[in-house]
């Protein structure tokens, strides 16, 4: 699990309710990682070469991307 889950707790206590927290949803993540997934996966990554604004499109593609690959590490509770 990501240290960015206990960023604001103080004491192992609030660690372990968060963490406790957490895994009693786990199931509600991993849909989230499903739904998430399926998003990644339906992106076109190919640019739009005729259209005068294709490196602006391609920008905003890579940074979706970008961000939910960040949104799916973080909910993967497996990594450290």
């Amino acid at each position: 699990m990501k240290a960015a889950w206990f960023k604001k707790c103080k004491t192992q206590e609030d660690k372990d309710k968060i963490k406790q927290k957490i895994m009693s949803n786990s199931e509600s993540l991993l849909l989230l990682e499903e739904i998430l997934e399926s998003m990644l996966e339906d992106r076109s990554t190919t640019a739009d070469y005729d259209s005068p604004s294709w490196s602006h499109k391609m920008a905003d593609r890579i940074g979706y991307n970008r961000a939910l690959t960040q949104v799916l590490d973080l909910i993967n509770l497996d990594k450290e």
